[in-house]
Parts: C-alpha cells; sequence; structure tokens
C-alpha cells in the first residue's frame, strides 16, 4: 500500500520535530516546513496527500498573526489540478 504524503507546517521546531516523528510512526511520509511560504514552495515541488498547519497561528512568513495564505494558495491549487 501507498504511504500517503504529508506536508506539516509548523513554526515550532520542538513541535515540528514531535509532529514530523508522531506522523512518520503512523505510516505517513512527512515533509515538514517552517511556514507557509515553504509550504508553498514544496507544493509545487510535491503536492502532498494532506496539509497539517495550525490555523490563526504564524502568518506565511512565521512571524505571527492568523495568516491564512498557506491554506488559500493550496485551495487554489487543488481546485487546479
Amino acid at each position: 500500500m501507498r504511504r500517503l504524503n504529508v506536508l506539516l507546517v509548523e513554526d515550532d521546531e520542538g513541535a515540528r520535530l514531535l509532529y514530523s516523528y508522531m506522523l512518520a510512526v503512523a505510516g505517513y511520509k512527512v515533509n515538514a516546513v517552517r511556514n507557509g511560504l515553504e509550504a508553498f514552495a514544496e507544493i509545487q515541488v510535491n503536492r502532498p496527500d494532506l496539509i497539517v498547519t495550525v490555523r490563526g497561528g504564524a502568518s506565511e512568513t512565521g512571524a505571527g498573526g492568523g495568516g491564512d495564505r498557506c491554506d488559500r494558495q493550496a485551495d487554489r491549487h487543488n481546485k487546479n489540478a
């Protein structure tokens, strides 16, 4: 069976490592990035089956403040696929 490709977007390094480990142990192939800008770049190269992120957390630059640009970009990308 094919392992699902998960893109994890998390600005906190400790949380990113923990979530990556948990997802990998659960059988997922994990690509982890720090912010929405990195996520958007990753989506262009490796289309994920699932994107895991925290809504209302860091902005696309990782500077904090409710940005959901990554979600909008991913939605637009998936509609065009």
